[in-house]
């Protein structure tokens, strides 16, 4: 029985320790804003972009209708990696990420992807998809002070171009699919420069439903590549 309410006693006084009083409390934000001071500031970037429609829809981002799934923030100073942030739809902050900079000169390159399966080398400080689809970059530059604003507008530009297959013919009944393949595909991105990958040929099987049968002209088949202004 001892030992019982010993151990009661022990549980009473741990709780007792978590809770803060008002001036504890107070002395815990302020100790936080020190820090903030001494280690740097913390942002937040709106995103904005050559989008069919907002970016920001329901705390998820999206374009043209369709909801991006990866997000990546890069933090530079000079050639220095000194930290990388991802964030998916079901992080609380996905549609205005956050991120603190030290007292220093930084470039912060953010990406925005609905592409599947990503690969980040940041050796090569590059991003490639197993299928590339639509993309949005940006390369922000920022000298970071004590008073410098934390909430920040970037505008992002669209990386990919977008080959569209539309068959003249009458479609013949017993087809499955429209097979696409391009001899050069660029498949990623460097993410400092936003340049695109040159990959290797690929293909891409896309079916087409039964009800097009016997159609004509209302087919079309598409593919995302990445690009540039002379690629």
């Amino acid at each position: 029985m001892k030992k019982t309410i010993l151990l009661a006693f022990a549980v009473c006084l741990m709780t007792a320790c978590e809770k803060l009083s008002p001036d504890e409390a107070m002395a815990e934000i302020e100790n936080e804003k020190s820090e903030e001071l001494v280690n740097g500031r913390t942002f937040t970037f709106t995103l904005k972009g050559d989008f069919g429609n907002e970016m920001k829809t329901r705390g998820i981002l999206s374009a043209n209708g369709s909801d991006m799934s990866d997000l990546w923030l890069f933090d530079y100073v000079g050639d220095n990696l000194m930290q990388q942030l991802h964030l998916t739809p079901s992080d609380e902050n996905f549609d205005a990420p956050t991120i603190t900079l030290s007292y220093t000169s930084h470039h912060v390159y953010i990406v925005v992807s609905r592409g599947g399966m990503p690969t980040v080398d940041s050796e090569s400080h590059t991003i490639v998809w197993d299928k590339v689809s639509d993309t949005f970059w940006k390369d922000y530059a920022i000298d970071v002070t004590s008073t410098s604003t934390k909430n920040r507008s970037c505008t992002l530009a669209r990386m990919v171009t977008k080959l569209k297959v539309s068959p003249t013919d009458e479609i013949p009944a017993g087809i499955e699919s429209i097979v696409v393949a391009p001899s050069v595909c660029y498949s990623g991105i460097d993410y400092k420069t936003g340049d695109p990958l040159a990959g290797g040929a690929v293909e891409r099987v896309i079916p087409v439903p039964e009800s097009y049968v016997g159609t004509t002209g209302q087919l079309s088949a598409s593919i995302f590549s990445f690009s540039s202004a002379t690629s």
